[in-house]
């Protein structure tokens, strides 16, 4: 690490979650409110489209949260037909994607070389669907990124068949990105590895059936156990509250949720604040990849 680019004191990772998404927006809110100092975002999915919002577009969880409850299934599928390279259909679906494109085209003007809220770094996962390997866009002011911001997370966010994946080319060689987030819900090891190299990391792991989170499990577990009490998971209570293809019935009950989820968490950020203090180990020790 260098004097430029010490390592992250705080890195919010933001999974996969579809609609359920709106969730990291009201997470976010309660961190605010309780002051945490968030040094970088990364996120998958939907994790990386409130990421990078909120980092890069600057957008307020207040804002997003208003944005989430105007949306609908049929403005995030007609938006999608909008996507594909068919005119006719483009041109239809368009009309019925709402505050959609509003919301891209602030994406459009955002940039990794001006971050928001405090935020110094933001990263991105992908999936390349030529080389079967996960991507991940890092980005930051002084940090250039391989893809502009929106480029990322149009990848980051291009569920097969809903989605086109993004045809780019990095370091000489084509690459087809798409949405990495059934592979990884949480991208908390790229929090945890090089350049990050985080000190703490605030998971928000959105998964909605049961037998999923009891699979993962066992890697949580091992996780947790690697890391000890530098990793912290939010685990809101989603169920029936939208999935992948249908919109939250009652999106306030999720945002509660959580909001919930910080409150009970603020006992273990409390102590992460306290060792931050000036002079604490906390600041001084280098991060060490989990």
């Amino acid at each position: 690490m260098t004097a430029t680019n010490p390592p992250a004191r705080i890195v919010l990772a933001l999974g996969a979650g579809g609609a359920r998404g709106v969730a990291h927006a009201a997470v976010l809110r309660g961190l605010r409110a309780a002051r945490v100092p968030i040094d970088a975002i990364v996120g998958c999915s939907v994790g990386a489209i409130v990421g990078a919002m909120h980092a890069a577009a600057g957008m307020e969880p207040d804002e997003m949260l208003q944005a989430a409850r105007r949306l609908n299934a049929m403005s995030l599928f007609a938006f999608a037909l909008s996507r594909w390279r068919v005119p006719v259909l483009s041109r239809a679906a368009s009309r019925h994607a709402g505050a959609i494109p509003g919301y891209l085209e602030r994406l459009e003007r955002a940039s990794f070389e001006r971050l928001h809220h405090g935020v110094r770094r933001l990263g991105v996962l992908t999936f390349d669907l030529k080389s079967r390997e996960e991507v991940f866009l890092l980005g930051g002011p002084g940090l250039p990124s391989a893809l502009p911001v929106c480029s990322a997370v149009k990848a980051s966010a291009a569920i097969p068949a809903l989605f086109p994946p993004l045809r780019a080319r990095l370091g000489g060689r084509k690459v087809l990105l798409a949405d990495a987030g059934w592979f990884t819900a949480v991208p908390v090891e790229r929090a945890f590895a090089p350049p990050l190299l985080a000190r703490r990391v605030i998971a928000v792991d959105l998964s909605l059936v049961v037998c999923l989170r009891q699979a993962r499990r066992a890697y949580w577990r091992s996780l947790q156990e690697t890391c000890g009490d530098r990793l912290l998971v939010l685990r809101p209570d989603v169920r029936g509250c939208g999935t992948m293809v249908s919109w939250p019935a009652d999106p306030d009950r999720l945002i509660a949720a959580a909001e919930e989820s910080v409150l009970r968490a603020l006992p273990t950020l409390r102590a992460w604040l306290r060792e931050a203090a000036p002079g604490a180990a906390f600041l001084d020790s280098p991060g060490v990849s989990c």
